[in-house]
């Protein structure tokens, strides 16, 4: 659901230039199906890192990773909110 979600709303900031209208459906549709690859490659790459290397370091180093991309996530959204 979540994957379903950010594909959305990635799909609805990640807009065509404006032309024909499957053209425009085409590009979003392919933005969407690539969020969804890219969010499940990356929890299945999360999950075999974290079954490989399964030191308490290693998940705080992940939690760390996590958290920093949602940082920059939610700035580069508020960025996008201004402009």
């Amino acid at each position: 659901m979540l994957a379903g979600a950010g594909g959305v709303f990635l799909g609805m900031v990640s807009t065509a230039d404006p032309g024909p209208l499957s053209a425009m459906v085409i590009t979003m549709t392919g933005a969407y199906i690539g969020a969804n690859l890219a969010l499940f490659y990356v929890s299945g790459g999360i999950g075999w890192l974290r079954d490989r290397f399964n030191k308490p370091w290693a998940v705080i180093g992940l939690r760390v990773v996590a958290a920093w991309i949602a940082a920059i996530s939610c700035l580069m959204l508020a960025l996008n909110a201004v402009s």
